[in-house]
Order: structure tokens, then sequence, then C-alpha cells
């Protein structure tokens, strides 16, 4: 309803991309990180993180959006998720685990 709403174009870039559709996950990442500023911190945080860790690959970029939004909100599970998963794609889902701990 909200053309506006950049958690919605993150969330959905993220299904294109679990659909290894990479070419809309880009487009839908770039388009909910243009709008950023619209969402809450906690949204932001998730935006960039998959923003920077899919969309334009910078690892060390998302890992500190990630970890920003673990030392924040550490009531929030899904930095940590995105953390494990993060983990996993690189080869290291022992690392992953140790984020449930």
């Amino acid at each position: 309803m909200d053309p506006n709403f950049a958690t919605a174009y993150a969330v959905l870039g993220i299904c294109f991309s679990n659909l290894s559709e990479a070419k809309q996950a880009d487009d839908l990442l770039k388009k909910a990180y243009d709008l950023r500023e619209r969402a809450s911190e906690p949204e932001k945080l998730y935006i960039l993180s998959h923003y920077y860790g899919g969309s334009i690959g910078e690892i060390e970029r998302r890992s500190r959006s990630t970890n920003s939004g673990i030392n924040i909100y550490p009531r929030d599970t899904t930095p940590l998720d995105n953390l494990a998963l993060a983990y996993q794609l690189i080869g290291l889902p022992g690392e992953g685990a140790k984020c449930f701990e």
C-alpha cells in the first residue's frame, strides 16, 4: 500500500534472493536502501545488513550493521539469525551455531 515502505522492499528482496533471483533481489534491496531513512532504527540495520551483504557484497559493512543490531537490540533475534546465516554462507556453520549459545 505504501510505495515508500522500505522494510517491505527489503523483505521482498530477501524473498527473491532466496529464490535465486539475484537481479530482482538487488533491485529491491537497493530500493530499500534508498528509502531507509523512512524506517525505524532496527529496520534500518536490517536493511543495511542485507544491502551490504547481499546486494553489494561488502561483508565487513554487513558485519558492522548486524553486530550493531545485536548490541543495540539484544532481545531481537533477527540480527542473530542474520549473523548465523552469514557464517553459514561463508562456510563457517559452527560459528553460526555459536550465535545461539
